[in-house]
Order: structure tokens, then sequence, then C-alpha cells
């Protein structure tokens, strides 16, 4: 079931951030997401469990999306798809013209999803991610 965040989710959103991330945001971090300008967060929860989320924020008519994750026991069954898919209609029904994210090179998966949703590589970014050093893709939809 796709839901939006609530702060009774900042903790189990922190502990899933720490499974995947180098640098993971932290339940204050979510928190302080949470509490800033355009800042949504979406969740898809399964009988209980949280299983994936997207973070994203919106300014006027620009999009930028900083997350989406899914447990490694949920993987491979559309989750990060329908996350992706929520966060794009919700950008239309806002007026977003454009949305933009960065994604680490080699992070093959994670470009076939956004590729698959109408995004594409518009810049490089040199040695944007740390532990390992890497470039980061910067993909874009809609309009610049």
């Amino acid at each position: 079931m796709l839901r939006t965040a609530s702060k009774a989710d900042f903790s189990a959103l922190a502990a899933l951030e720490a499974e995947w991330s180098v640098e993971p945001w932290s339940e204050g971090a979510f928190s302080s997401f949470a509490e800033s300008l355009g800042a949504h967060t979406l969740v898809w929860e399964e009988e209980g469990n949280l299983c994936g989320y997207c973070t994203f924020r919106f300014a006027a008519d620009y999009g930028e999306l900083f997350n989406v994750a899914v447990k490694e026991d949920c993987r491979r069954r559309g989750i990060a798809g329908n996350l992706l898919s929520a966060a794009l209609s919700l950008a239309r029904e806002s007026g977003v013209r454009s949305f933009t994210l960065e994604v680490r090179e080699s992070n093959a998966g994670a470009r076939r999803l956004y590729e698959s949703h109408g995004f594409e590589v518009c810049d490089r970014r040199k040695n944007f991610y740390k532990s390992p050093a890497e470039d980061a893709l910067v993909y874009l939809w809609g309009k610049r």
C-alpha cells in the first residue's frame, strides 16, 4: 500500500536507509526533511512492514528526487517503480515541469528504473560520491 510517511515512520526509514547508504539519513534527518518546504516522503507498506520509500521536493515547477529505496527482501516486485510513478504523478498534479536526480554511474538497476520512467541523462558530476569515489549521472525528467 502506498501512503505518505508520518513521524511514526522515521525510525523505520532510517533503518532502511542504513541498509544501503554509505552516508544514511538519520531519524532526525527524515524529520527535518519532512518539515522543509515542498518536501514529500512516500512509503510502500505491506502487512505493517515498511518495504520502501521515496523522498523528493518540489519548488515552483521544479522537482528533485533524493532517494528511492526498497528493502532487500522486498525487491524485484515493482515497489520502486510504483513509488517513482507516484512521485511523478504528484509532480504533474503540482505543476512540476522538470525533475532531476543524481545516481551513481555504476548503479545499473536504478538507471534502468529512471530511464523506464522517462528520465534522461543530462549531465555528469565528477567524483560526486565518496566511499567509493564515483561520478554521478544527472538525470532529467520533463523540460528545463
